[in-house]
């Protein structure tokens, strides 16, 4: 995300996370103040900036999202709807020209069974779904890696394309609100879903 808002390789922002050695807690970088982001340069041209996100690497503290007016951070991995809610709220609130960034984690681990999942009829169960929420993580998917079957493979592909469905659904609400502004698509990252049934 650094690189996408300074147009800079992780070379040259070298924001990045370590755990130094020996040590439980994990030591972190913040955005150097020589580099400008994408909202700093948008502020400086008259652009009214926001930021909506849900990830806990997108607090001020590490420089990302700095130069946006308006920064509302919500719990890690907050769900779209949550996200896409403030984004209507703070809509008509914006004067024109806005940059707004809206940052999802839907497609991210851990995977809740959402409907397009649960109609291909296979059994999460044995996944180690969490009591609470009903989320998978990748715990099973990387203790158990190399006995995987096709089976195992083919759930974890139908969890992801569950939450990108559930995610579609919710943009939809953003892409109409915004029919005459420009939108940008963008991922950090994808989840590597490669294997034998795919």
């Amino acid at each position: 995300i650094a690189s996408v808002f300074t147009s800079t390789c992780p070379s040259v922002h070298q924001l990045r996370l370590s755990k130094p050695a020996g040590q439980g807690t994990v030591q972190s970088d913040t955005l150097h103040p020589r580099l400008r982001t994408l909202a700093e340069l948008l502020g400086a041209a008259g652009y009214h900036t926001a930021a909506v996100v849900s990830n806990l690497w997108l607090k001020p503290f590490f420089g990302v999202t700095r130069g946006f007016g308006a920064h509302r951070q919500f719990p890690d991995r907050t769900v779209a709807e949550t996200v896409v809610a403030e984004w209507e709220r703070i809509r008509p609130e914006l004067p024109e020209p806005w940059f707004v960034y809206l940052h999802f984690m839907d497609c991210h681990e851990p995977f809740h069974v959402r409907p397009l999942a649960a109609r291909s009829g296979i059994d999460f169960g044995k996944y180690g779904p969490d009591a609470d929420t009903g989320a998978i993580s990748y715990d099973y998917f990387k203790k158990n890696y190399e006995h995987l079957t096709p089976e195992d493979f083919t759930a974890l592909e139908r969890l992801y394309l569950g939450e990108l469905n559930h995610l579609d659904s919710h943009l939809a609400v953003v892409l109409d609100s915004t029919r005459d502004a420009v939108t940008v698509f963008t991922a950090d990252h994808g989840e590597l879903l490669r294997g034998p049934s795919l």
